[in-house]
């Protein structure tokens, strides 16, 4: 570990971890929350904002110190959750230079925020889970009003600004569709927001994890073997601090393993009970894994590890009065 925000450090805090790179302290919710600035020849490249309550208390007073807002030539998104693009529009409508860039199919969320909420957050486990409507309304304002996006990412882009500082971009997926790194040439420190899920993040105020949250094993192996295989030397997380290149490494062999014991567990609880519902699975696990809190990750993720049994054709889905069940094959 290289460093890490803890519970006594005030919303925007700001640490320079290496040559015109610094940390911002920007929690949400309980959880820690890092953003993270550039600096070349005055000029500001800002990796995510934060959620949209958040850019007041942990970036204004930073921007303001470090040549104010149209110093500001790049936003960019590691990915298009509510506390990684919520505050993009309090730049927007401060900076007349900011360009904004996130992954392409992270697009549609960063735009739109009523899409962004019906997707991920109405249809992330439909039937299963959705917010009441205390939480849908806080949600909404940690979404905040979308931003249109100038750069649509792909993989490979290189991005510059100042004086020519160069950021690299490395197509992950899997914890959204669109989950960007992006690798900073001057540091060779990478940036990857919430790519390595491995245990979830521990709420502070409620003293609960949140539930990792990715796609299949496979997909979720590829997009760490890439973030492995992008010759970092430092690796900056939005929720587990800064990590050395042995740590950084470490870190993933561990999140690696947590993913496939989660699939070990869905195999075996799938086998004992036969027949299930997600909810079953849901319940289960939490009696055994009672640090988790309930909610649309692990859902989403635990729906996952289902669907790669009905692949592979150990199990088999059908309706139930409106409700999907599952039952084993063999």
């Amino acid at each position: 570990m290289v460093f890490q925000f803890t519970s006594a450090d005030a919303p925007g805090k700001s640490v320079e971890i290496d040559r015109g790179l610094h940390a911002v302290n920007a929690p949400f919710w309980g959880f820690p929350n890092v953003v993270y600035v550039l600096e070349s020849a005055g000029r500001l490249a800002i990796v995510d904002t934060g959620g949209s309550e958040k850019p007041e208390l942990a970036l204004d007073d930073f921007v303001r110190a470090h040549g104010g807002y149209d110093a500001i030539d790049l936003v960019v998104g590691t990915h298009a959750h509510l506390d990684h693009i919520g505050g993009n529009a309090w730049f927007a409508e401060r900076s007349k230079t900011v360009k904004f860039a996130i992954g392409a199919k992270d697009v549609g969320w960063a735009e739109d925020p009523d899409r962004h909420f019906g997707q991920l957050y109405v249809y992330g486990c439909p039937g299963h889970w959705r917010p009441d409507a205390e939480s849908e309304a806080q949600i909404r304002r940690g979404i905040g009003a979308g931003v249109p996006i100038d750069r649509p990412l792909h993989g490979g882009e290189e991005l510059t600004f100042g004086d020519g500082r160069v950021l690299r971009t490395v197509a992950l997926g899997s914890h959204t569709p669109g989950q960007t790194l992006y690798f900073d040439e001057a540091t060779g420190s990478a940036f990857t927001g919430d790519a390595i899920q491995n245990k979830g993040v521990m709420n502070r105020d409620a003293g609960l994890r949140d539930f990792p949250m990715f796609g299949n094993v496979r997909d979720y192996r590829r997009a760490l073997e890439r973030i492995r295989s992008s010759g970092f030397e430092r690796l900056c997380t939005a929720h587990a601090g800064v990590f050395s290149r042995e740590a950084g490494n470490a870190l993933l062999d561990e999140a690696l393993a947590f993913a496939e014991a989660i699939g070990a567990d869905v195999r075996s609880t799938a086998s004992q009970l036969g027949r299930f519902t997600i909810e079953d699975l849901v319940e289960g696990y939490l009696d055994r894994h009672p640090e988790y809190a309930t909610g649309l990750q692990i859902r989403v993720t635990l729906s996952e590890f289902v669907n790669d049994l009905v692949a592979e054709g150990s199990l088999t889905p059908k309706l139930e009065e409106g409700k999907k069940v599952w039952s084993t094959t063999r």
